[in-house]
């Protein structure tokens, strides 16, 4: 019995090798197939990454074992239909599951063995799946006390910091509960507001508490992704803004995106098993134009970017639709910072209909910074700060970029 599983593995090993012989072959004849079929194909939608190059054959690669590992990852990455075969695994695997799940009585479970990922059938939506607290809840404070301290320089500036409740561990996720010792998103939320209470220029806003059910909370945020939408910025923004006295956004109501629907990061490492009609604010953004690095200037209701992606739109909505830009002008009064990290893209036409000048500045994302917020303050001279992030990047922070209140 060992023999023929041992002859049937071989078999198997040398059909896939082969299979991938052919396809590099083929693509580098230029032979031309659609994307769906992995060949020539060197950006993964579905993993959101890029596949891995051709591994160069050296001595000390061999040595090293970097030549083995590449080599395999070449491999992995380039079998035909490779997509295919890793959606239809996982929706086998979620076939388990799920009658596990109703063998229990909930409609929550994994969308495959391993996923760090849920699907939540009453809602369908993918939520990620809760961790464990570890020190988290000291980098909050970290973050409150080195912006507290940037604040006390510059008495004459308002700093209003954005917190959207939305992560693995927000009240709405019904796994919470089944944590022991989760990293909530109320305590989280709570220690941040508290240690930056007791200064009269810092501003909170949040979203925390405010939702009742799982469709209101999935109203402001994306069933298949981890991002706010529109709708959610906007919310999140007037809450710091009426605290602050700075000028309200106008939502107006939802408006449908043409294009495909979305199936944002959830749904992808989840494995492509959601997807969402994306929607806007009726609000339009014509009298707010947005510079890019390279110069080019668009405004706010240009979406060409978005619209010239193809099939990757369906993947990359929010980043694509979404454009940010380094410097945005509108038509209100002053200047504002926008520090922020990737949720600062549905928000940066929202702030820029508030002021005439916006500097935006995802401070909050990278691992390097240029200068710190000082610095920044120092060179730009705005009137508000606005800092908008994932808790999780709040969390990070004083780690990532250790120097970057002083």
């Amino acid at each position: 019995m060992s023999r023929v599983r041992d002859i049937a593995i071989i078999v198997l090993a040398g059909v896939v090798l082969l299979s991938v012989v052919g396809a590099v072959a083929l693509a580098k004849l230029g032979v031309s197939l659609p994307s769906w079929t992995n060949v020539g194909v060197e950006e993964s939608a579905l993993e959101g990454e890029y596949h891995q190059g051709r591994p160069v054959l050296s001595l000390s690669a061999v040595s090293s074992g970097e030549f083995q590992q590449k080599a395999e990852a070449y491999c992995a990455d380039h079998v035909p239909l490779r997509n295919q075969a890793l959606i239809g695994s996982a929706a086998l695997q979620r076939q388990s599951a799920a009658l596990m799940a109703a063998l229990l009585g909930t409609d929550c479970y994994p969308t495959f063995f391993g996923s760090e990922y849920a699907y939540v059938g009453r809602a369908d939506a993918l939520i990620e799946i809760p961790g464990k607290k570890t020190d988290q809840l000291e980098k909050l404070s970290e973050f409150a006390e080195g912006l507290s301290d940037v604040a006390d320089r510059y008495p004459g500036k308002r700093f209003v910091v954005l917190v959207p409740e939305h992560g693995p561990g927000s009240s709405i996720n019904p796994l919470v509960s089944l944590v022991a010792d989760p990293f909530a998103s109320d305590e989280a939320i709570g220690v941040l507001a508290e240690g930056l209470s007791g200064h009269p220029n810092v501003f909170f806003g949040t979203d925390e508490g405010t939702y009742d059910t799982l469709g209101d909370y999935f109203h402001c945020y994306y069933r298949t992704d981890h991002h706010w939408n529109a709708r959610g910025a906007a919310s999140v923004y007037n809450a710091g803004a009426e605290k602050a006295g700075l000028p309200l956004f106008d939502y107006g109501e939802d408006v449908p995106v043409e294009g495909p629907a979305f199936s944002g990061s959830h749904a992808r490492f989840g494995r492509d098993l959601v997807a969402e009609q994306p929607f806007d604010t009726s609000s339009r953004f014509s009298d707010v134009s947005i510079e890019f690095d390279d110069g080019t200037v668009i405004d706010g209701d240009d979406h060409a970017f978005f619209d010239g992606r193809g099939d990757l739109a369906r993947y990359q909505f929010y980043e694509c639709y979404y454009t940010h830009g380094v410097e945005y002008s509108g038509p209100g009064r002053g200047t504002a910072l926008l520090v922020c990290d990737s949720y600062g893209y549905a928000l940066g036409r929202i702030v820029a209909k508030q002021y005439e000048t916006v500097h935006y500045r995802e401070d909050l994302y990278f691992e390097t910074t240029e200068g710190n917020l000082a610095d920044r303050i120092e060179e730009l001279d705005p009137d508000d700060v606005i800092i908008a992030a994932a808790l999780s990047d709040y969390c990070s922070q004083t780690t990532r970029i250790p120097d970057y209140f002083e």
